[in-house]
């Protein structure tokens, strides 16, 4: 983390070639009730900004030089702390920059003259799991929802057992929103 030491939040967010400093297909304003997009695109509703402090930034940006190299990462920060933020903010900024390759032949930001090491080239269009014990399954919806715009990514929760595993593939790909991969 040395290297971002000196860097300023306007720096990191130039780091991620993001000029306007928010992360992609992010809400801008949070609230956890259940009043809906319109309230939320409110400037006059009591909703408050969602942006990522500096520390989640320099994590979104270590995560995704990582994920270019095809290295792992832990993210091993105590609770309350924003991991959930950065990978939520990982998987957004990946499909991002997968469709600005796909434009402009390069990633954005301090990526530009970057591969994806996997693929020597763009970032693979493929599905993100995120696995986490049953307790934590309401928090991590709960907390997608509370992040990304409504119908920017299909989020198919599974709980239950290995023996229905083929009937949820089935039925989840019927709600897809998505193209087909």
């Amino acid at each position: 983390l040395e290297e971002y030491d000196t860097r300023s939040e306007d720096e990191l967010w130039e780091d991620l070639g993001l000029t306007e400093k928010k992360l992609p297909f992010f809400q801008t304003r949070s609230d956890r009730s259940e009043e809906g997009q319109q309230w939320l695109d409110n400037p006059a509703s009591p909703a408050q900004n969602l942006a990522p402090q500096w520390h989640q930034l320099v994590g979104i940006l270590r995560l995704i030089d990582r994920a270019l190299d095809g290295r792992p990462v832990m993210l091993m920060d105590g609770v309350g702390v924003g991991k959930t933020m950065q990978a939520v903010g990982l998987i957004a900024c990946l499909a991002h920059y997968r469709e600005h390759y796909r434009k402009h032949c390069k990633f954005p930001g301090k990526f530009a003259q970057r591969l994806c090491k996997k693929t020597g080239g763009n970032i693979p269009d493929l599905p993100t799991v995120i696995m986490s014990p049953p307790n934590l399954h309401h928090q991590w919806m709960s907390e997608m929802q509370r992040y990304l715009r409504r119908a920017t990514f299909d989020v198919l929760p599974y709980t239950g057992k290995h023996t229905t595993w083929s009937q949820w593939w089935t039925i989840a790909w019927t709600k897809c929103q998505q193209p087909p991969i």
